[in-house]
Parts: C-alpha cells; structure tokens; sequence
C-alpha cells in the first residue's frame, strides 16, 4: 500500500487505552461463548477443555468480557462442577457418571462469579481469575443505590 489510509476515527476510538483486568468482587455474568479446546500443559497436553467467555451484564463494568477455563478430565473438573451446580443440577459422585452439558447449553447461562485479580507473571500482564460460579439470582448483593450490581 503506497497511498497513506485515513480513518474516521470517532471521540470513544479516540480515548481507547489498554485495558485493565475488572477490579476483584462478585460480578453477575453471563457465558457467551465456549470452545472447546485442548489443554496445552506438559502434564495434562491433549486433554479436553471448555474456554469460557463471560461477559459482565451490570454495573460499572456491563459488557467487559472475563475469560476462565473448565478442565473436562476426571480430577480436574472442578469449574465444570460448580457451572452445572449453579446451573440448579444435580452432580453424581462414585462412578455414576456425570454428563458434560455441550456448547449450546452453555451459552447464555447467567451466574454470580467471584473474580480475583491474579498478579503479573513473567511476560504476563496482571489478570482476572474466576474462583468461584454461583447461582444468580439467589442471595445476589445489591448496590446502595438499588441496582443489581454486584459491586458496592
């Protein structure tokens, strides 16, 4: 390309900074997207995962986007666990078998999440962990002013 390209840029464009992990609390989320991938760790490589998007539904941070993993091998599944539980199911223990809910069942599920943020690590920026997946809706913090955010 020898011409120089021009862009329209508009004032929000024009503001945007690098963006910093949401500050550590309850947040109200939803999942809106899933992948299913593998893991890439030396001791677990080729084992199945879920990658979770969520997206924060309320508050000062409504539609910042909070990224987990949910390992999907025995010994390993505990965020799977919690999602299903909070979903309102039933999790069988002692080899009665538990069915991993597919992608589309997924999508669209809102829960309460409790976020931390992890600090920086080597070449990596701090970021958000989930630690936690919960109902919404039941026991769900209320802001002073009356809103459903999750933050105070």
């Amino acid at each position: 390309m020898s011409e120089p390209l021009y862009l329209d840029i508009s004032e929000q464009e024009a503001s945007s900074e690098g963006r910093k992990p949401v500050p550590a609390g309850k947040y109200h989320v939803a999942i809106t997207d899933v992948e299913l991938k593998e893991s890439k760790s030396e001791n677990n490589k080729g084992k199945p995962m879920y990658g979770i998007e969520l997206t924060v539904q309320s508050g000062d941070y409504e539609g910042r986007k909070i990224f987990d993993n949910a390992c999907l091998w025995a010994g390993a599944s505990y965020t799977i666990v919690q999602i299903v539980k909070a979903m309102g199911h039933d999790v069988p223990a002692n080899g009665q078998g538990f069915r991993v809910p597919p992608v589309d069942e997924l999508i669209g599920e809102e829960f309460e999440v409790r976020v931390i943020v992890e600090p920086p690590k080597g070449q990596y920026d701090e970021k958000n962990a989930v630690k936690g997946y919960y109902p919404y809706g039941e026991g769900t913090a209320k802001s002073s002013n009356g809103s459903d955010s999750l933050l105070p």
